[in-house]
Formats: C-alpha cells, structure tokens, sequence
C-alpha cells in the first residue's frame, strides 16, 4: 500500500526555491493581467521539463517500509501583484511523471498575502494551500489536503559565540 500526499513544495514567502525552479530551465510565458480577489495582478505561465527539474520532488511512502522520489515536469500559473511585484498566488500541475512512479498525479495551488506580524512588521507568507496527489496503483483515488495557515509569530533571537581564551562579559 502507498501512502499519498507526501507532497513537498519548498516555497518562502518570495516563492524561493520554487522561483529557481521556475526561472532557471523552465519556460516563462506573460499571460496578461486580471484581478485576482480584490488585487490587480500579472498572470505569468511556466513549464519546468523532467529533466530540468532540480528542485520540486515527490515523495511516496509504503506501508511495508521504504519510500521512493521522483522530479516530475510540471507546468502551472503564478500571478504576482501589478504594483508590489509580490506573490499572491502559484499553482503548479505535473506533467511528466516517470511510469514506474506510483503517484500518477500531483497539484499544488498556494495563496500569499502580506500578513502583519505582533511587532509592527510584515510579510509575505503563505496564507491557504490545497493540495492534490493521485494513485492509479491504489484504484484511482487521491488525497487531497486543504491547508489554512493562521497565527504567524516571529521569532528573533541574539547570540553571541565565546571560545576557548576569550573573556565573556
């Protein structure tokens, strides 16, 4: 048996690895503009081929032990805000999955918005994902995962390092 939706998508706030993956052997095409919500946004579409895939994985897990990887193409939608150039939302699909992989299918779709944080800052973070991975092994059926992400805090911390002959204060 195949446990599914271990789906990893790396993404910060400024899509980081996702915008390597994205922008260095992928194909970037401007769709044009429309509102997404109450922002006005540019829609851009992208297409990451197999073998250019460095980043973005899927990972299956068996219920008997052992665990399998692979780095499918996928191709998606990014719309990033016409005036900040922030992210507001990435949708990605697979395109290209190996044969002998047991997840046949995979889909991600990640809301951002600039969330305020207890000390006056703010960022762009992650604000609703869904998640969808799919088993043609296990009779068609897929997991599908909604995620909403609330409550942000920031941690900050000072350190200081003290080695061997120095004096500490």
């Amino acid at each position: 048996m195949l446990i599914i939706g271990r789906l990893r998508c790396m993404l910060t706030s400024k899509m980081g690895v996702g915008r390597r993956s994205v922008f260095s052997g992928g194909r970037v095409e401007f769709r044009g503009e429309e509102s997404l919500g109450s922002s006005p946004a540019l829609v851009f579409d992208y297409t990451v081929e197999r073998q250019n895939n460095r980043t973005y994985y899927l990972h299956a897990i068996y219920l008997g032990g052992g665990s399998k990887y692979t780095f499918p193409g996928y191709k998606g939608r990014i719309w990033v805000n016409k005036s900040t150039l922030q992210i507001l939302r990435l949708e990605r699909h697979t395109s290209d999955i190996e044969d002998s992989f047991p997840i046949t299918y995979a889909s991600t779709i990640i809301d951002y918005k600039q969330v305020g944080l207890g000390d006056g800052t703010s960022f762009v973070l992650p604000v609703y994902a869904d998640l969808v991975s799919c088993s043609e092994s296990e009779g068609k059926e897929c997991a599908h995962n909604i995620l909403h992400y609330e409550n942000y805090r920031k941690f900050r911390a000072t350190t200081r390092i003290v080695t061997e002959g120095s004096t500490s204060h």
